[in-house]
C-alpha cells in the first residue's frame, strides 16, 4: 500500500508557478489544493478530488488533491516536470454556475498537447519509464537482500 506525506517545499512551489504561468484562473477561484507525495503510483502526478464526506468532515467546500510520486518526479528534467503537472492541471474545470469542480478523465489533455505536442508526449513517456526504473530498481534490491540471507 502506498504511503502519504507532505510535499516538499520547493515541489509545491512549482505546482504553483506551473499553475499561475499554465492556468492562472485555478489559483483565483478559491479551490484549496493539497500537496501530498506518495512513495509508489502507476503515474508520476494524479489529480483527484475529495469526496463529499472529506469535505464534511475537513468543513471545506471542495479540496483538489495534487498527488506527485516524488521519486518518479525527481528524475525528470525540469522542463519535463513543468509539462507533466500543466498537461495534469489542465484537467481541473471549475464551473461558475454551478460552483462545482470536476476532474476530466484522460491522459493528455488537447490544450496542453496542441501547445507543446512532441516535448509533452515525451515528458509523460520519461515519467513512465522513471517508474518501471525504480519498480526494477527494487525488485533487485529484495532479490539482493534474499540471496545475502542465504
Amino acid at each position: 500500500m502506498s504511503s502519504y506525506f507532505e510535499m516538499s517545499q520547493d515541489l509545491q512551489k512549482l505546482v504553483d508557478d506551473v499553475m499561475i504561468s499554465s492556468n492562472p484562473y485555478l489559483s483565483t477561484i478559491g479551490i484549496d489544493f493539497i500537496y501530498l507525495g506518495v512513495d509508489k503510483q502507476s503515474s508520476v502526478i494524479q489529480i483527484t478530488k475529495s469526496s463529499p464526506l472529506l469535505n464534511y468532515i475537513s468543513k471545506k467546500d471542495e479540496m483538489v488533491f495534487v498527488i506527485i510520486y516524488e521519486d518518479a518526479f525527481d528524475r525528470l528534467e525540469l522542463e519535463q516536470q513543468k509539462l507533466i503537472v500543466a498537461n495534469a492541471l489542465n484537467f481541473v474545470e471549475f464551473n461558475d454556475e454551478n460552483g462545482k469542480t470536476t476532474i476530466v478523465k484522460g491522459e493528455i489533455h488537447e490544450g496542453t498537447y496542441l501547445k507543446y505536442r512532441e516535448k509533452l508526449v515525451l515528458s509523460i513517456f520519461a515519467g513512465q519509464h522513471a517508474i518501471r526504473q525504480i519498480e526494477e530498481e527494487k525488485k533487485e534490491e529484495k532479490k539482493n537482500k534474499k540471496s545475502k540471507k542465504v
